[in-house]
């Protein structure tokens, strides 16, 4: 971002002859956002560098004045981390010849557009962590004990991946100055056979020589040239026992969330984000620029939260693979904009709008709701077709419910049974009515939990009170009325979904919003179209 102004501040400074810029490149270790255990947050994929590169050669190019542009690093060295500079990949963890990254082939179609494009590329990293799956754009925080589940989408022809974990830099040394490099933990990620997943065994890690450590994960394939080339990818996490994090996601009516509101809606205006936000593109999340708002003590921001892996969370390479029609929204999608007004507005002004969701329920659900009312706006999340399978342990201290036969025991909260429940209460029955036979979304937590114990004993004891009936559900009406919700829509045309207990509002028009966006009413099986 140091650059953006360059040109500007030679002239205004007497300089009127021209100038090249001589080094530049992704944002350094002194400039990008920390996690809330003080790990710098490394730009996660070398594909995801090249936005770097092209947005300061696009300002050369538009400034008369800069005459030429060269980039910073063409080699390789430890800086923090063993990806962060470097444009080719020569770390004796992976290999011990010069490869060239994805990221070089982005820079060269800056140069020459219509080259040949990289032979791989990294287009997602997701963490199943409490919420699902999920990318760790802060990194991730686990529990001692706890199986990682890692999964990676990679478009493009693969010979060989590598899963390395090391620790965390904790060297000061800043300016530019190869460091010595950390040498890889052995034995702790388990990488599929088939796919691109890693687990990873946080009892491997000796929590008396570190808790705060860094995963890579590269892809090697091979250009139509024949020469190899990597993508990789790079994120930092931290173990505890027990799991803790000292953290806070800003929320409305905080200082701190009107601070990065207004840090984030300057740097969209000028289309660059400068400081107190220097180390990110504009595209970044809120967490990213209130992550950088802590680093930089603005706003009293507090370190934001990082996605969390509890110690019950286990995976295995079982059904390994995503799906080729689900997508986890981000930042710079429309429907990411949606989820995160019903998060954080909608449900909380309007819960009729989403029946079945809570204040505390995940994106991936809200997205997964979206989704089912209009897969238009929202795709489906890749969570919804991946679950993080659970374990109990057993003790004199444990609220593990009984399995016996000759009880009975309704589940609560923090046992494993419970998360089947909300998860089938919450996301199973509105994928797919006719898996729950005889229950409705509105159907109390012991029937649920008598039909999962009716499936599958093993995963729910048999629950104590008596079943209450469903009620009866209202009778069709065709009241309907439009309205202009908070978000700006003009929202009406409701329709009944397959006989159920909700009625969907569709947006019919919109005004200065990019999307449309569904809602729920609240009259049940309403249909304005007869």
């Amino acid at each position: 971002a140091d650059a953006y102004n360059l040109g500007r501040s030679l002239r205004s400074a007497g300089w009127k002859r021209p100038y090249a810029i001589t080094e530049y490149g992704v944002p350094g270790p002194w400039t990008v956002p920390k996690t809330s255990w003080d790990a710098r947050l490394e730009p996660m994929t070398s594909g995801s560098k090249v936005a770097w590169y092209k947005q300061t050669y696009d300002w050369c190019i538009q400034d008369e004045g800069c005459v030429a542009s060269f980039f910073f690093l063409w080699g390789w060295k430890w800086e923090k981390t063993a990806t962060w500079f470097g444009l080719f990949s020569r770390w004796e963890a992976v290999s011990r010849r010069h490869v060239v990254t994805d990221t070089l082939y982005g820079i060269r179609s800056i140069w020459s557009p219509g080259s040949e494009e990289a032979p791989l590329r990294i287009e997602s990293v997701k963490v199943a962590g409490r919420e699902g799956l999920r990318a760790p754009t802060l990194g991730f925080i686990a529990e001692w004990g706890s199986q990682i589940q890692v999964d990676v989408r990679v478009s493009g022809e693969i010979v060989e991946t590598t899963w390395i974990v090391t620790q965390e830099s904790t060297s000061r040394v800043s300016g530019n100055i190869a460091e010595r490099s950390l040498g890889a933990i052995d034995n702790v990620v388990h990488s599929c056979s088939r796919g691109h997943r890693g687990v990873i065994d946080t009892r491997k890690l000796d929590l008396r020589r570190a808790t705060s450590y860094r995963l890579y994960f590269f892809a090697r394939g091979r250009s139509k040239e024949g020469y190899l080339a990597d993508a990789y990818a790079t994120i930092p996490f931290a173990v505890n026992l027990p799991m803790k994090q000292d953290c806070f996601d800003a929320r409305p009516g905080d200082r701190c969330r009107s601070e990065v509101e207004d840090v984030m809606s300057r740097a969209r205006r000028r289309g660059v984000s400068l400081w107190p936000a220097a180390g990110l593109l504009v595209g970044a999340s809120f967490a990213e620029f209130q992550a950088s708002l802590h680093r930089n003590r603005k706003g009293d921001c507090q370190a934001p939260c990082s996605l969390e892996v509890p110690m019950a969370a286990s995976a295995s390479c079982r059904d390994v693979g995503l799906p080729d029609d689900c997508h986890d929204a981000d930042s710079q999608d429309a429907c990411y904009k949606h989820v995160e007004w019903a998060r954080n507005v909608g449900i909380e002004k309007h819960p009729e709008w989403y029946r079945g969701l809570l204040p505390t329920s995940s994106f991936d659900e809200f997205q997964l709701v979206l989704h089912k009312a209009d897969p238009q706006v929202c795709p489906l999340p890749c969570s919804a077709t991946t679950t993080v399978t659970t374990t109990t342990t057993t003790s004199s201290s444990s609220t593990a419910a009984p399995t016996t036969t000759s009880s009975c025991h309704n589940a609560v909260e923090g046992e494993s049974c419970y998360k089947h429940i909300l998860w089938a209460k919450r996301i199973g029955i509105w994928r797919d009515r006719s898996a729950y036979p005889g229950l409705a979304p509105s159907s109390c937590d012991e029937d649920f939990q008598r039909f999962i114990h009716e499936q599958s004993p093993e995963r729910c004891p048999r629950p104590c009170s008596a079943a209450v009936p469903p009620e009866t559900p209202p009778e069709e009406s065709s009241v309907c009325s439009k309205f202009c919700n908070e978000a700006g829509f003009i929202v009406g045309d409701c329709s009944c979904h397959d006989g159920g207990t909700f009625a969907m509002w569709v947006c019919s028009s919109k005004r200065g919003v990019a999307a449309a966006a569904p809602w729920y009413c609240s009259v049940p099986h309403c249909d304005c179209r007869q």
